[in-house]
């Protein structure tokens, strides 16, 4: 959110007034994209128990499908076992014929106090992590000069000019990467709302707004975007055809950003190898999950900075850039 508040300064706008528009503007959007997808889900409710008969019909022809092919496996397995020969130990192994009994812990139900309780603390929570996140990211934004002042003179004793050129730059980068993520993001959802609604899936807003938020995790979110989509598709249909339309939809649109948009756009804009983005998605998977993966290509190209920069670690440009 930087370089609006720069550019709100830059027309005389005061300091204050620039980043509670800037604000304002930023969670108005999420607001409004949370809006719609609540809409949506409360248009969608209401038509769940319509397709639930198609869906129980896909699953069972496919249960049954599935249950077909094990019983030939084992009954292929079952002749070939009546023509071997029975080992002596393995006789005084089987043991008894008798089946045990199942055991069953039923706990007591929870009382409307606690169900009120433990949902009210889950809005509650919420609630609380959304102002903390407003209040940080303005007074982030007031304070920014300051904060990166505080930083140079902690990390750059004799080398202020350095230290200002690796923040300067890091910055650059880091923004041009989430600029690029956010437009593939939104470009990714808009594809798929379009490509849902010529499939004829209900509610493909709703969709393109998952898809579009879900991919900012890498590699996982699409398919968790996906899965529901194909879902609705097996419930509404009587046939295969939309399914396997939707699965090849979201296939093609993943291999597309992933093999061609991203390391492509990504590598230029951030002056990382197309390579090192995904050696880095998966080191700092390993190391720190989900949210190593979400931080993976900002704090490689934070290093590529640093390499850059400081003889010493040169070699992190070479093997990086």
């Amino acid at each position: 959110l930087s370089p609006v508040c720069d550019w709100l300064e830059r027309h005389r706008l005061p300091r204050i007034p620039a980043v509670m528009v800037t604000a304002f503007l930023g969670f108005a959007a999420l607001g409004l994209l949370v809006w719609i997808a609540v809409v949506q889900m409360t248009e969608l409710a209401p038509k769940m128990p319509e397709y639930q008969a198609n869906l129980q019909a896909k699953l069972q022809s496919a249960n049954a499908y599935a249950i077909g092919a094990l019983n030939k496996v084992t009954r292929a397995g079952r002749d070939i076992g009546q023509n071997l020969p029975e080992s002596e130990s393995l006789q005084e192994l089987q043991g008894s014929s008798e089946r045990p009994y199942s055991v069953r812990v039923i706990s007591s139900p929870a009382s409307p106090l606690e169900v009120f309780g433990g949902v009210f603390g889950t809005v509650l929570g919420g609630f609380a992590s959304t102002g903390i996140v407003i209040v940080l990211v303005v007074f982030f934004l007031i304070r920014r000069e300051d904060l990166r002042d505080r930083f140079i003179r902690l990390i750059g004793k004799g080398q202020v000019n350095v230290t200002i050129q690796m923040l300067e730059d890091a910055g650059t980068r880091v923004s041009r990467y989430l600029s690029m993520l956010l437009f593939i993001n939104a470009t990714f959802g808009t594809a798929v709302g379009i490509g849902l609604y010529l499939i004829g899936l209900p509610n493909a807003v709703l969709w393109g707004i998952l898809a579009a938020t879900l991919r900012f995790i890498p590699y996982l979110g699409p398919w968790i975007a996906a899965a529901m989509p194909i879902g609705l598709a097996m419930a509404i249909s009587t046939s295969w055809v939309a399914p396997l339309l939707t699965i090849g939809l979201f296939v093609a649109l993943e291999l597309f950003s992933n093999n061609v948009m991203e390391p492509w756009l990504y590598g230029q804009r951030t002056g990382v190898s197309a390579v090192a983005v995904l050696v880095a998605a998966v080191f700092w998977t390993w190391l720190w999950g989900v949210v190593g993966l979400l931080l993976a290509t900002p704090l490689t190209v934070c290093l590529l900075v640093i390499g850059k920069h400081v003889p010493q670690l040169a070699f992190l440009d070479i093997l990086l850039g």
